[in-house]
């Protein structure tokens, strides 16, 4: 008995691991959320990322939220947990040494699959 209660949940268990992130992570999403009082969508999560894919319901890569995105990676780049964010629109990356560095992306997009949704991340 004890055989077939281990198999039937081993999919259940590798099923709830796709949805492990680390804490650092949540607590930085959370409170930038709060902060901005933005409400964002997250189709993907990782262990150490997130895409976000829309921003109080409009899709990142929509001319008219590059506003909000680039207010999102802002409040992202405040954070002191951040590794890198990026966008369309810029990235932000923290060095070794610390200190966030910013460029800005000016990406032609001839089509919507060519758009890159905002990725967020810890180290």
């Amino acid at each position: 008995m004890k055989n077939m209660l281990v198999l039937f949940l081993m999919p259940f268990t590798a099923l709830a691991n796709d949805f492990y992130v680390k804490e650092e992570l949540a607590d930085m999403v959370n409170d930038v959320v709060q902060t901005t009082q933005f409400k964002i969508n997250i189709p993907t999560m990782r262990a150490k990322y997130i895409h976000i894919d829309q921003i109080d319901g409009l899709d990142v890569c929509a001319p008219e939220a590059r506003p909000k995105v680039m207010q999102l990676q802002n409040a992202f780049s405040k954070h002191p947990k951040l590794f890198q964010t990026k966008s369309i629109h810029g990235v932000y990356v923290r060095k070794a040494n610390g200190q966030l560095s910013f460029t800005p992306l000016k990406l032609p997009m001839k089509k919507k699959s060519e758009c890159e949704l905002v990725t967020v991340s810890v180290k």
